[in-house]
């Protein structure tokens, strides 16, 4: 949602409501506005570098604090290979800042180990899509979620991104569409449901299948439809796949959900990704795979026959971090390490310099095995803030830990090298919403004293080990560019 900040002088005093345009409406939730407020009001801002000596943290110059952590990467590379240094993003990071970590990364220690937190189910989703339209990009606005006569709401999904709860509430009130909903608890959507059933993430992607199989079998899919699903028909899942005292619902009520599917007649979807980043990675891609066929069956002909799918992140930047680069597997363009055009453009950007060989497996198993000795972490904070504890166990035990970040949190207990990061509001840049639009991050007031935007320290460490980076933003974005992800408009 757009948002706007009110200053008295260079001091923040207020987050109104943006414009009156999609997806927020002039309607921000509290989250999105108090969030960033309360960075600047009650969080305590780191301010300076500062590097461990004698067992604590000391202030030092931005020139000592990046040799260091060129020294202890260069040390753990030298000892454990590409593999022991990995880059930990934020999803939050602007574009621009997490494309040049990941060239920094790749270029300056020839590693892969690129990881954020909830990259997995996000990166699923995308590839899910991807095979089904042919698109790279995520094309969701809000406006086609709520215009459908029908939404498929899986999970929780007001919880996450709270904007979509409320627009999916106001639809139904109004009469415009009816709402069918999986989730293993009631959520605040429960209440405006017309069908529901009560079913955990684990078997999400079982009856998903079943409800693609029962449309295909109901002969009430158009064929040219039929004949994009190809690549995304897994083996059939069946009904005789539901146990009831298992799963904890009757065939008598899936039927009912598959009834109103069947009746609708056109379908939307809506899911938080974070609901199955815990499934075993099989089943969280057979779902994901699921959900798009599903989708593509009830999609709208006339509109283009593309998949109503509206994916919730947790967080706001998700879709860019993956467009950018940030993955073990993908390069900037969400392009597969072993794409020769990508290889290719990432080398005509570089100096001819060839993209590194895959990680081997994870990063984040590497992290939990110990084989990983040199981390740089993007906002961390965010991490605790949200309570993810394997991801805070895993860089509470690397050797040398980096941080960048606006505020302090537990990491600096184990930070080698703290980074001062400028806070929302005192960067600029761009990120890519919850819809698939670029957004454009104004600056609106300083940085608080030493600190720098993402893109620009990325481009001092960079600048610092002598590797190729473009600098200025707008070089950045030139740049990125170049790679075909700059956007028709902000």
């Amino acid at each position: 949602c757009r948002l706007d900040l009110k200053l008295k002088g260079e001091r923040l005093v207020w987050i109104a409501d943006g414009q009156a345009e999609p997806p927020g409406n002039a309607s921000t939730c509290s989250r999105g506005r108090f969030h960033a407020y309360d960075l600047h009001w009650y969080g305590a801002r780191i301010t300076k570098p500062m590097i461990r000596q004698g067992g604590s943290l000391q202030e030092a110059s931005w020139g000592k604090a990046i040799e260091v952590l060129i020294q202890e990467f260069r040390a753990a590379a030298e000892l454990g290979g590409a593999d022991a240094v990995a880059a930990l993003a934020s999803p939050e990071a602007s574009n621009e800042g997490l494309y040049l970590l990941q060239k920094w990364l790749r270029l300056g220690w020839k590693s892969n180990g690129l990881d954020f937190p909830g990259r997995d189910s996000a990166e699923e989703c995308l590839a899910a899509l991807a095979a089904a339209t042919g698109q790279v990009r995520l094309d969701a606005p809000l406006s086609r979620l709520v215009e459908a006569p029908a939404v498929f709401a899986w999970g929780d999904v007001s919880g996450v991104v709270p904007v979509v709860g409320t627009q999916l509430r106001r639809a139904v009130r109004g009469g415009r569409l009816k709402l069918v909903q999986v989730s293993g608890a009631a959520t605040e959507l429960s209440p405006f449901t017309a069908t529901a059933l009560t079913a955990g993430p684990g078997v999400w992607g079982r009856i998903a299948g079943a409800l693609g199989d029962a449309l295909v079998d109901s002969g009430a899919v158009a064929p040219a439809v039929l004949d994009r699903i190809t690549e995304l028909t897994e083996p059939s899942q069946g009904l005789v796949t539901f146990n009831v005292g298992e799963h904890g619902f009757t065939m008598e009520a899936f039927k009912r959900l598959l009834q109103a599917v069947v009746e609708a007649p056109a379908m939307a979807f809506t899911v938080p990704a974070n609901a199955v980043a815990g499934l075993d990675p099989d089943e969280r891609r057979g779902f994901w795979r699921a959900l798009v066929k599903l989708a593509l069956l009830k999609c709208d002909p006339t509109g283009g026959a593309l998949p109503l799918l509206h994916p919730c992140f947790a967080d706001g930047n998700s879709v860019g971090a993956l467009l950018m680069g940030v993955s073990p597997t993908r390069l900037p363009g969400f392009l597969p390490l072993a794409d020769a055009a990508a290889r290719q453009a990432f080398m005509t950007l570089n100096d001819g310099l060839e993209p590194p060989a895959p990680f081997a497996g994870e990063p984040a198993a590497a992290l939990e095995a110990g084989r990983v000795k040199a981390v740089l972490a993007q906002e961390p904070s965010r991490i605790w803030e949200q309570g993810l504890i394997s991801w805070q166990n895993r860089l509470q035990q690397v050797p040398f830990l980096t941080v960048m970040d606006c505020v302090e949190s537990p990491a600096l207990e184990t930070a080698q090298v703290v980074l001062p990061l400028a806070a929302f509001g005192e960067q600029s840049g761009t990120v890519i919403n919850q819809e698939g639009r670029w957004l454009q991050l104004a600056q609106a007031m300083p940085p608080e004293q030493s600190s720098l935007a993402d893109w620009e320290i990325l481009g001092q460490i960079l600048a610092a080990q002598g590797l190729p980076f473009p600098r200025g933003l707008e070089t950045v974005r030139e740049e990125i560019g170049k790679l075909g992800l700059a956007p028709e408009k902000l």
